[in-house]
């Protein structure tokens, strides 16, 4: 049986490096959504617009966490997976 690479902690780099990145981006658009929707006041269109983007960078954070526990819980297995393969012994 071949044997298949597993994750080493070389590849947890870029993983955190992409929820810092989406955290920080939904972090910055819900702030320009709420101070967008302080500034804007003459077209509901233009309310219902922000309000309507808020709410689903809102969905996007309440996801955020769930998403991230699962990536960690996958990174651990592959971990332990890997480890134990490179044991090598019966198969």
């Amino acid at each position: 049986m071949k044997f298949i690479k597993g994750l080493n902690i070389q590849d947890l780099y870029p993983i955190i490096m992409i929820f810092l990145l989406v955290g920080i981006v939904a972090g910055v658009a819900g702030i320009t959504g709420d101070e967008l929707m302080q500034k804007v006041d003459t077209s509901e269109l233009a309310n219902d617009s922000i309000n309507n983007s808020i709410i689903a960078i809102n969905d996007l954070t309440d996801w955020l966490a769930t998403i991230v526990v699962i990536a960690a819980i996958a990174i651990v297995i592959g971990l332990v997976l890997s480890a134990y393969g490179k044991r090598g012994g019966a198969a």
